[in-house]
């Protein structure tokens, strides 16, 4: 018999080739994890700065890590177990660092990630030939941190844009020199609008209609039933999931399980299918339990969206519980920042941003605002107080509140007679009397106290925020040392944007979040960063390619005024993120064909002007739901918890969620579900705007040998057998429903070739199909989108 490796070779269905990862997730852990470390441990030795370089080495720089001091290299990228500073760091052996005392295990932990990662670190010796300052000429000088603008749209003499998106694209392509590539065909179309919008292929019949619906919006009508799905939120709100650090654990020192974490997810899946005004959806997270609410159900939404906050991971068994408290402040202005404004705020704890204009000030202005947030809490277990995380109590619905009130009424009616029954046994027992009816009476008791506990509808609890009873400024920490404190700065917002017009007031009674996420929408960045966000996923690639870095460490915008355009628009039509879509996917630049001619190869490798369509890897969720629906077995029932049996990593792929759409799947910090993981699933304890891509031989093995993809074949192939009769038909069939177009007339007489050499016996044969529908799902056909 033929594997289906043979196969996948005999047909010519390429499976891939090297490319390499991309470096922002890399950089943001540095930044988060590894540089504040630097700044508060390591700087006052080996530094620049330092009064005496220890060791003659320099740990402020790149190249100082790399090469080392006197004891030679301290790190080998790539291999932290070779590494002479994680020994150093352990304490084992001289030299050890810190010299006054050991780091703790879990930041031990990140610098072996980070070395493990190829040790990936922005700083340069050179210094950055111009760094903003805060200036006012830098400020209004940098693009970022002006004001939108409101470009006219370009005139071109052509008739060939569809609409003002095309007028921008055409402009800055004919300036270069270059023309737009042919349109993509029909079938490519519909196959890359069905992923971006919902993240599932169409079917054969549904390729079949668009094929034949020759009117001048038939793709106008698909896009908008596409808009109009519910799939839509799950494909869009698993790109906001990215950015919300979502997880279903808390990860750190204990992976806690977060058991409402699922309401925070299904809130943002509502939202983007509601098309819920994008200032709205920001506000609600960052301050959603300090807005009014008109009914129950609005009150309860706005404190999930809260939930936002929460999400990060924390180090629940640290005993500094300022120091906790702290950081995870920091984590939140850290997020806050990448998220909303595409700015690197955390960089701002320890020392002046250096290449941004943000001071210590804003950052602690900042922080005083989180830090009247409350975000953990405490418990105790065993001598040790462990922190958990804020919860607050939803409302029931009327029938389960009465039945949960009438069970608590006889729950303590219950419970008095079990307290009256043991203090007559106590007695009893004292006075060496007959005890039998009293413990048979007590026993019933606990009986009925215990099946009205198993009875009882439990109190819905959302993770949200709430403040402090006692909102207050925040004191400065030196170097980020929470034990060393400089001077109090009032709570306020960046001062960057300032232009004496949207630096609202706080009230000293509130931690003022509700007053920063208004403030937060009236900045130019806001509506810039989203629109670019929504470019990214639509097009590979964002208008500006740092998509979580919009400052001066950051890429320059390709098509500066179409961006101001464009957020400009967003803006004006009430912050919809369904019309900003609809607008980008029906111009003639978002239906290019792939094909560059090659003028645009050698001007525009890289495709920064748009004049074609990135071909793109299917991330990890699309590839497993496309095959769940190819195969006919995906559910796809919406929302509700999946957590259950969590701890337990057979029963979790076992179970009923296991064959919804992955957005469901629990995300369990350190185990994360292995299709996505390697299939560049981002880390969930980090925001991510924009994932690593990488084409590595475990993918292929992956598809050729996981029993997952083996199953999705075989159902695959019962699919085709019920719906196709000769062989040739069910070859087009299997190409039309995995790789969404008709097999060429080569491809066609290979796969008969193939099939009539094993057409001995019908066991075989049947194999056969299964290897052949396997080979399609692991050639690059289906892996990529064009």
């Amino acid at each position: 018999m033929y594997s289906h490796r043979f196969f996948a070779i005999a047909l010519g269905l390429s499976v891939s080739q090297m490319l390499p990862a991309a470096q922002p997730a890399g950089i943001e852990f540095f930044e988060s994890k590894i540089r504040p470390v630097l700044v508060q441990h390591c700087y006052s030795c080996h530094s620049k700065d330092a009064k005496r370089l220890r060791g003659g080495l320099r740990l402020d720089t790149r190249e100082g890590v790399l090469r080392g001091g006197d004891s030679g290299k301290i790190i080998v990228p790539g291999k932290p177990s070779e590494s002479l500073l994680i020994q150093a760091l352990r304490h084992r052996g001289e030299p050890a660092m810190p010299p006054k005392g050991k780091l703790p295990d879990s930041v031990i932990a990140d610098f072996e990630r980070w070395i493990a990662l190829g040790a990936p670190d922005p700083r340069r010796e050179t210094a950055v030939s111009r760094r903003l300052s805060n200036a006012p000429d830098d400020r209004e000088d940098f693009w970022a941190f002006r004001p939108l603008t409101k470009p006219a749209i370009p005139t071109v003499d052509s008739p060939w844009p569809h609409n003002e998106v095309d007028h921008f694209i055409l402009d800055k392509l004919q300036s270069k020199g270059l023309a737009p590539a042919e349109d993509a065909d029909r079938f490519v179309l519909l196959r890359r609008v069905y992923f971006d919008l919902i993240g599932l292929p169409p079917t054969p019949e549904q390729l079949e209609a668009f094929a034949r619906d020759k009117s001048p919006d038939a793709f106008a009508k698909v896009v908008d039933r596409l808009l109009a799905s519910p799939h839509f939120g799950e494909r869009w709100g698993r790109h906001w999931l990215d950015l919300a650090r979502y997880a279903d654990s808390n990860g750190g020192d204990i992976n806690a399980t977060y058991t409402n974490a699922w309401r925070y997810r299904d809130y943002v899946i509502e939202a983007f299918n509601e098309d819920k005004p994008y200032d709205e959806f920001v506000i609600e997270q960052l301050a959603g339990d300090l807005l009014p609410a008109k009914t129950d159900a609005e009150r309860d939404e706005q404190l999930i969206a809260t939930g936002f906050l929460v999400l990060g991971a924390k180090m629940l068994s640290e005993r500094d519980k300022e120091k906790l408290r702290m950081d995870v402040v920091d984590e939140q202005i850290d997020t806050v920042g990448r998220v909303f404004l595409g700015l690197t705020l955390g960089c701002a704890r320890c020392h002046e941003h250096k290449f941004d204009p943000i001071p210590v000030e804003d950052y602690y202005a900042l922080a005083g605002i989180f830090r009247s947030t409350l975000t953990i809490s405490g418990s105790i277990l065993g001598n040790v107080v462990i922190s958990g995380w804020s919860k607050q109590r939803l409302s029931m619905p009327p029938e389960l509140a009465a039945k949960r009130q009438e069970l608590e009424k006889q729950l303590a009616q219950y419970t008095a007679q079990k307290t009256e029954a043991q203090q007559l046994l106590a007695s009893l027992k004292k006075q060496k009397k007959n005890t039998a009816d009293t413990e048979a009476k007590l026993k019933e008791l606990i009986g009925r106290i215990d099946e009205l506990k198993r009875k009882m509808p439990p109190i819905p609890m959302a993770m949200a925020v709430r403040d402090v009873p006692s909102p207050s400024d925040c004191r400065i920490t030196i170097r980020g040392n929470v034990h060393r404190l400089g001077k109090t700065v009032p709570r306020g917002f960046l001062t960057l944007f300032e232009d004496g017009t949207i630096q609202p007031t706080i009230d000293p009674s509130t931690s003022g979040r509700l007053e920063l996420a208004r403030w937060l929408v009236r900045t130019p960045l806001v509506p810039r960063v989203m629109v670019n966000r929504i470019w990214h996923h639509l097009f590979g690639a964002g208008l500006v390619r740092s998509v979580d870095d919009f400052g001066n460490r950051g890429d320059r915008p390709s098509h500066p005024e179409l961006l101001d355009y464009l957020a400009g628009k967003f803006v004006e039509e009430h912050w919809s993120v369904k019309k900003m879509i609809r607008r980008l996917v029906l111009s003639r630049t978002y239906q290019l064909s792939t094909h560059a001619t090659p003028l645009a190869k050698a001007k525009d490798p890289e495709n920064i002007w748009f004049g074609r369509r990135n071909r793109r890897h299917l991330d990890a969720e699309s590839l497993r739901d496309a095959m769940l629906a190819i195969s006919g077995v995906l559910d796809q029932k919406q929302g509700g918890s999946t957590i259950a049996g969590i701890g337990d990593k057979a029963r979790r792929r076992s179970t009923e969620a296991f064959f919804r759409r992955s957005i469901y799947l629990p995300i369990i910090r350190t185990d994360v579900e292995p299709m996505l993981e390697i299939f560049d699933f981002p880390n969930p304890g980090m925001v991510t705007g924009r994932r690593a891509v990488t084409n590595v031989p475990a993918q292929a093995l992956f598809l050729l040998n996981s029993p997952f993809v083996r199953q999705r074949s075989e159902e695959t192939v019962n699919q085709i057998m019920a719906h196709a009769g000769s062989t040739e038909e069910r070859i087009e069939a299997a190409y039309l429903r995995i790789v969404n177009r008709r097999p060429s007339a080569a491809e066609q007489a290979k796969a008969l070739a193939f099939f009539k050499a094993i057409s001995e016996s019908e066991e075989i044969a049947r194999e056969g199909w299964v290897d052949f529908c396997q080979a399609l799902f692991a050639s690059t056909q289906f892996r990529f989108v064009e």
